[in-house]
C-alpha cells in the first residue's frame, strides 16, 4: 500500500515492489490480492515486451504496472532504470516509424511491481525496489492449506463490501496530488551510515514514512 500511496505524492522518489520465492509459494497471488483493492483504472498487469509501455495509448501517470515472472533483459533493465530514477518525470523514447521521427513516453509516478523466482540481476536497479520475499517454510504451507479449507466454508466471493470501500478510498485519493513533509525526520537515527546503505535501505525507509505518518498540503 505504501507503493500505491507514492503514486499520489509529488515529492517522493517512489516505491517499487519485487516479490521473490519458490514456484507455487504465493508470490503472484499476494500481489494480485492487493491489486483487487484498487480501482481497475489504477493498474495494468500481464506480460509485456521491452518497449510496450512506451506505445501504450492510454497509460496514465501514477499507474501500477505489474508483471508476473518478469524477464529482466538488458533492454528491460535500461527502461526500468530510467523510469524508477526519474519517478517524477516522463521518460522519453525516440524512434522512427515508417521513416518518420516519433516520440513516445512512459508517464511520471508509475510504480513497477514484479514477481519472480529469482532476484533482479542488476544491483543498481535492485536497490530501488522493496523486496517482499514470500515465506517458504513448512509452517507457512500448513497455514495456507488451512486457509484454503476455511475459504470453502464461506461464499468465497472475490469482491465484497470491504473491497469496494477500499477501491472508493483510492478513487478519492486519486482526485488530488500531495506534497508530504516528515516533521520528525531529525528524530530518526540510522546506525549504518554508509553511502550504499543510505542509497538503498534508508531512502526506501523514507519513502514509506509519508504513508505511515504525514502532513500533506493540497497541490
Amino acid at each position: 500500500m505504501c507503493a500505491v500511496a507514492s503514486t499520489f505524492i509529488l515529492n517522493t522518489r517512489g516505491l517499487h515492489v519485487k516479490s521473490s520465492g519458490e514456484s507455487g509459494k504465493g508470490k503472484s497471488d499476494a500481489i494480485e490480492t492487493v491489486l483487487k483493492l484498487l480501482p481497475e483504472h489504477k493498474y495494468i498487469s500481464g506480460s509485456m515486451s521491452n518497449k510496450s509501455l512506451y506505445y501504450h495509448p492510454h497509460l496514465k501517470s501514477g499507474t501500477i504496472i505489474y508483471s508476473d515472472d518478469a524477464n529482466f533483459t538488458d533492454e528491460t533493465i535500461s527502461k526500468l532504470k530510467k523510469s524508477t530514477f526519474n519517478f517524477q518525470m516522463t521518460v522519453q523514447h525516440r524512434t522512427v516509424v515508417n521513416q518518420i521521427y516519433a516520440e513516445y513516453s512512459i508517464p511520471e509516478r508509475c510504480s513497477f511491481w514484479f514477481s519472480t523466482i529469482y532476484g533482479i540481476p542488476d544491483e543498481q536497479l535492485a536497490n530501488r525496489f522493496l523486496n517482499a520475499d514470500v515465506d517458504g517454510s513448512k509452517e507457512q504451507d500448513i497455514r495456507v492449506y488451512n486457509f484454503i479449507k476455511a475459504k470453502e466454508l464461506d461464499l468465497n466471493l472475490l469482491i465484497n463490501g470491504d473491497v469496494l470501500i477500499c477501491r472508493c478510498i483510492f478513487d478519492i485519493l486519486d482526485k488530488e496530488l500531495y506534497t508530504i513533509i516528515v516533521p520528525f525526520i531529525n528524530a530518526i537515527e540510522w546506525n549504518n551510515i554508509k553511502i550504499d546503505e543510505i542509497s538503498r535501505n534508508f531512502l526506501i525507509y523514507l519513502n514509506r514514512l509519508p504513508f505511515l505518518k504525514s502532513c500533506s498540503d493540497k497541490n
